[in-house]
């Protein structure tokens, strides 16, 4: 799986892994996390989440990252918000108010455009990767922060061998793999509500809310 896989499924509006509505984990668990208002939320792989406006009306800024400059137009044009865009390094900086994305690939991001990050959100990126990618994309992650960062990740685990990803299945003993520290904060049977799963062939669908840390690198 290249950036091109993930380009064409924007262009061919395949993008079944968008949602209309707010992440119902974000909007239960985030009041948990104790964050100073005005603090810096990063969304890697954001596509045109509404979530990114959700943070930002809480009043967080939100750094975020996605591959697709389409999925980035959308997400400016089906919000009707003012933006200005420039040039940063390899990368296309969409800015508006208090949301910033930087349109290009995640492993081309470099440690100072996500400096004041407090908060890692993670709804569908580890699971939009194949095994090795999801290596390469933990050891990214680490890379970019000096200081271990807490995050809110969420993963989907069935048996992989049912069905090919994405998204693909992460498991516990992975996720303990890929962060400094984890602790679960829910899990729920899903089956039922996906019937792209039932459909093919799945026989268990797990979806995990974790909360994470990096690997510190300057603590």
């Amino acid at each position: 799986m290249d950036t091109q896989f993930w380009l064409d499924r924007w262009h061919q509006g395949l993008i079944g892994f968008h949602r209309d509505e707010v992440n119902e984990y974000l909007r239960k668990w985030f009041r948990y996390i104790e964050l100073e208002p005005g603090s810096t939320v990063f969304v890697p792989m954001c596509g045109k989440s509404l979530d990114m406006l959700w943070l930002a009306e809480q009043g967080y800024q939100v750094v975020a990252n996605e591959l697709s400059l389409l999925a980035a137009e959308q997400f400016v044009s089906e919000n009707k918000l003012a933006c200005e865009i420039t040039d940063v390094g390899e990368f296309k900086l969409y800015s508006m108010d208090n949301i910033k994305i930087y349109c290009g690939d995640f492993f081309n991001l470099l440690p100072e455009y996500l400096v004041d990050v407090a908060l890692i959100y993670d709804r569908a990126s580890l699971i939009a990767l194949p095994e090795d990618m999801r290596v390469k994309y933990s050891a990214h992650m680490n890379s970019l922060f000096a200081k271990s960062t807490p995050g809110l990740l969420i993963t989907l685990d069935y048996d992989q061998e049912e069905m090919p990803g994405p998204p693909f299945s992460v498991g516990e003993d992975e996720v303990r793999q890929h962060y400094h520290q984890v602790r679960m904060l829910q899990s729920f049977d899903v089956l039922a509500d996906n019937k792209k799963f039932v459909n093919k062939g799945a026989s268990r669908l797990q979806e995990t809310v974790w909360l994470t840390s990096t690997s510190p690198t300057k603590e």
